[in-house]
């Protein structure tokens, strides 16, 4: 170690070989020192009795960039912070000198076999490696010492850059196996998330975090888990921890921003926002988000630059659009919010709800054999697609055309007998086709299915004229036991 090399560096009579050995030795330690690096957080405690030897190791870690060491004088000292929730050392240096009236072997194994009977008693595991030092010892003693738990055992003194090896070898192997055991936490963690037991999976994260320190990517899983479970403000808490961390960890700040929104804190969701955005200038999810913090304050001018800006930036990707579409939607602007619309189904002319919004947009507007057209042109690309049918029956029906509108229903209807809003708004087409009869058993059918449309149905005012009798057939079947199966 350093002392033993410096007593070989200052002998005067050293020959030019031992001279070579030691730049060679020094050489040697300032490698190791390097590969060291990535381990420098790693904690190290120390219960050795000699003096020389503590002096030496702490010096020696220190120099190889260790220097998160804590020195413990006593076994109860050290028992005492192992006890408690502190994330326990990773390595322990421990020598065979502390009971006087024992063997060095057996000195080591009696404080191994102390720290095992005090984890038991208070109930913890002993997760550090544990490293015993001795002068000399036998190898029938080594193999007893780890028999009982002892990791390795380091002969002192010993050359700076043998110790640097075996510390190197040591960390790597602890490394390893914290790796692989919080490697298994996050998959546990991952998999109740994806199964949405997001408690389940906060769970798992903690055990990680209390154990084996703060992680950014750990805190951002659980930023993320406490998001979904609706605990905004402590994913807040986490999502933040996560960026002290690690100041240019992108998820962490993108979920800080969609923590906010679920606030609707819209300035600091649009600050986080575009951090995120200044580590992944093409990270378009959010950059659309920012554009809908502005449509959520009506700040419609904002909106549109966003959106607009995101067009010229990726034409594909089709959020910008359908934000845009709906900005123009909300100003009155009908004709752009339709031919948005429409470059956004030419893009993903299999994605339905798009028709089906654009459907209701023309609608609503009175724009009716617009959105037949849409509408039809959208069915081609969607066979069976229910929502498009019944959109498009509204549509046929709103226009007179009662018995293409009733088609297109029973045609759907092929695909989803059991679509409450199909028997709905077919009941509506054969009313004003003037077919009461049909239209009432195709509202009591909407309600069997789904007995909240009743309300629906008898506050529509379209069909007042069929309320009577609706109400005198509901109250045959709630007398005849029917209604109990129906739920009314």
């Amino acid at each position: 170690m350093i002392k033993f090399r410096n007593n070989i560096i200052g002998n005067s009579s050293m020959n030019k070989e031992n001279s070579s050995d030691i730049i060679e030795e020094k050489d040697l330690a300032v490698t190791t020192k390097e590969s060291l690096k990535p381990f420098w957080d790693k904690k190290i405690a120390i219960l050795v009795g000699d003096q020389e030897i503590r002096d030496t190791i702490v010096h020696d870690l220190k120099f190889f960039g260790l220097k998160k060491i804590t020195i413990f004088r006593t076994r109860r000292e050290l028992f005492s912070q192992l006890s408690t929730t502190d994330p326990q050392p990773d390595i322990l240096f421990s020598d065979m000198d502390i009971i006087d009236s024992l063997k060095p072997s057996e000195r080591g194994i009696y404080m191994l076999r102390t720290l095992q009977d005090f984890a038991l008693e208070h109930n913890f595991n002993v997760d550090m490696d544990i490293i015993l030092i001795a002068r000399k010892i036998d190898k029938e003693n080594t193999m007893a010492c780890f028999k009982h738990g002892a990791k390795d055992i380091l002969l002192f003194p010993s050359p700076i850059h043998a110790f640097g090896s075996k510390l190197l070898k040591w960390v790597k192997k602890i490394t390893e196996k914290v790796e692989s055991e919080i490697d298994a936490f996050l998959k546990r963690g991952d998999e109740f998330f994806r199964r949405g037991e997001f408690e389940n999976a906060i769970k798992q994260y903690d055990i990680i975090l209390k154990n084996y320190g703060e992680k950014a990517d750990v805190l951002e899983k659980k930023g993320q888990a406490l998001l979904a479970a609706g605990d905004y403000e402590l994913a807040i808490s986490s999502f933040k921890k996560s960026v002290q961390i690690n100041s240019n960890f992108s998820r962490a700040f993108q979920g800080l921003g969609d923590s906010y929104i679920k606030l609707m804190d819209y300035d600091e969701a649009r600050k986080n926002y575009r951090k995120v955005l200044g580590i992944e200038p093409d990270n378009y999810y959010v950059q659309f988000n920012i554009g809908e913090t502005y449509r959520s304050e009506s700040r419609w001018r904002e909106a549109e630059f966003i959106y607009k800006d995101g067009i010229k930036k990726n034409p594909k990707f089709i959020f910008f659009r359908i934000g845009l579409a709906e900005t123009y939607v909300k100003t009155r602007q009908i004709d752009k919010a339709i031919e948005t619309y429409k470059d956004a189904i030419r893009l993903k002319p299999r994605t339905t709800q798009f028709s089906a919004r654009l459907g209701d947009i023309c609608v609503k507007n009175r724009m009716y054999s617009e959105a037949e057209t849409i509408l039809k042109r959208a069915l081609q690309e969607n066979e069976g697609a229910v929502i498009l049918f019944n959109k498009l029956g509204i549509a046929l029906r709103k226009q007179g055309k009662y018995k293409e509108a009733i088609a297109k229903y029973r045609q759907a209807l092929k695909i989803d007998p059991h679509d409450p809003n199909l028997h709905y708004n077919m009941g509506k087409a054969y009313n004003e086709n003037g077919d009461k009869e049909k239209a009432v058993e195709s509202f009591l059918i909407s309600i069997q299915i789904d007995p909240s449309l009743k309300e629906t149905i008898f506050d529509d005012k379209e069909i007042t004229s069929l309320h009577q009798k609706l109400a005198s057939r509901t109250k045959l079947w709630i007398n005849s036991g029917s209604g109990k199966s129906m739920g009314i």
